[in-house]
């Protein structure tokens, strides 16, 4: 096996700190599988994404206490917290998370005959 690969697979996910607000906050990256559940969890009954359930999907999921590195609720906690604290939170995911790309991008936003 290559050396490269073995690099690869031991890496972990990435936890960056982040204040918002005078307050810090641990986000941690995703695996693959992770976010594909997440955004599994934010699909309606017709395919399509519910925009605030994957946000709070992903901040569930990614938003951590600096010191336990455990995660500071489930969605329902996230849909009722202010945009001026979920906005640079969400922001600080898309870059942990690699969600600053085309690759995410949900297909059924785009006609395929468009070229």
């Amino acid at each position: 096996m290559s050396s490269l690969l073995e690099k690869l697979k031991s890496k972990s996910v990435l936890f960056v700190e982040k204040v918002v607000d005078g307050d810090t906050y641990l986000i941690r990256g995703l695996d693959l599988a992770q976010k594909a559940r997440v955004y599994a969890g934010a699909r309606k009954s017709d395919g399509s994404l519910d925009s605030l359930r994957l946000d709070a999907g992903f901040l569930s999921h990614c938003v951590c206490d600096p010191e336990s590195k455990q995660s500071l609720g489930d969605a329902t906690v996230w849909r009722s917290v202010p945009g001026h604290i979920s906005g640079p939170l969400l922001s600080a995911i898309a870059d942990v998370c690699g969600l600053n790309t085309d690759t995410t991008a949900d297909p059924k936003d785009f006609d395929s005959t468009q070229s």
